[in-house]
């Protein structure tokens, strides 16, 4: 099937920060949504990629957002209440008469979402409800056996994409996430037997490199990456030796190697790459054990220099390893 019209779909887990990241909590944040429309209308792909976010998935998000809001209230009242009294130490905290977390986020996100184009749920709630009801008895992916509540929000997913899919020009709908529920082969059958259509799903949060190689995207700089700089940090990460968890200790790496990759273009003189890496390292017990979420992050300016071709600036990463 030539594919000449492509929907990006995202997943809350892609779209949404760590409880323990920075935040900026006045607004109703989506930097991967934006970076990606960005890097869409800059290199004028418009009408061969467009990006969208379910309704259930934004539903989520502000559910995720106001629990977080809520918690880092919690600790700004506690802290008040710890050191506040201590002499030396002004502490003024209190929240407007009327605020709430819920009125906050929803005020915020109202603003956002006008700009975001949402992949609605269909429009018959009922036959919507009867086909994921019969999937969850059937045990249909993304319903596991064993699993009587797990799949209901990923079906709802799957189906307003089909809802668009039979409504839509798109010939490709690419579903990026990282729920392992959606990784079973039969998801993307049964989708394009319903629709007509081709399901790809991704399982990494990489949106801008999959659109530059899917299209003539910053090619010098992709071979930059490619043939010089990704074998040096390859042979770099097969050098290391030991890794350093906090309040755990040093341990030796059995294995180690490049997971995956996120690549921002900032503008046409600078991107940032966030490296993922895979580390198996030996415990104090002697098991084998798994660390899939360090991130080595850096940042890459076009040198004026006619020696060097790119100016690399090494961001500090979550692990320690020698």
């Amino acid at each position: 099937m030539e594919v000449n019209k492509i929907a990006l779909v995202l997943d809350t887990c892609i779209l949404e920060k760590t409880i323990n990241e920075d935040e900026d909590m006045s607004l109703f944040g989506l930097s991967i949504y934006d970076d990606t429309v960005d890097l869409i209308e800059r290199n004028e792909l418009q009408d061969n990629v467009e990006i969208f976010i379910p309704r259930i998935v934004l539903d989520e998000l502000l559910n995720h957002k106001e629990n977080k809001l809520k918690s880092r209230v919690s600790t700004a009242k506690k802290l008040m209440h710890d050191i506040g009294s201590v002499s030396g130490i002004n502490i003024n905290f209190d929240c407007e008469v009327g605020f709430t977390c819920k009125k906050h986020i929803s005020e915020v996100a109202d603003i956002k979402i006008k700009n975001i184009k949402v992949i609605e749920m269909p429009d018959d709630k009922g036959l919507l409800f009867q086909e994921i009801l019969e999937m969850s008895i059937l045990k249909i992916p993304p319903f596991k056996q064993g699993d009587s509540d797990h799949g209901f929000k990923d079906a709802i997913i799957l189906k307003s994409i089909e809802d668009l899919a039979r409504n839509s020009d798109f010939d490709k709908f690419t579903f990026f996430t990282k729920d392992k529920g959606f990784n079973h082969s039969s998801i993307t059958k049964t989708f394009e037997k319903n629709t007509g259509k081709k399901l790809e799903i991704v399982f990494n949060k990489n949106i801008q490199g999959y659109i530059s190689n899917l299209y003539p995207v910053f090619p010098e700089f992709k071979n930059y990456l490619n043939n010089e700089f990704l074998p040096k940090i390859e042979e770099q990460i097969e050098k290391l030796t030991t890794i350093a968890i906090p309040s755990e200790g040093s341990f030796e790496i059995i294995k180690s190697g490049i997971n995956d990759f996120e690549l921002d273009q900032i503008n046409e003189d600078e991107y940032n790459i966030n490296i993922g890496l895979k580390i198996a390292y030996k415990n104090n017990q002697g098991e084998i054990k798994e660390i899939t979420d360090i991130v080595k992050p850096y940042n890459f300016k076009r040198n004026s220099s006619e020696n060097e071709a790119w100016v690399i600036a090494e961001g500090r990463c979550n692990y320690y390893m020698y």
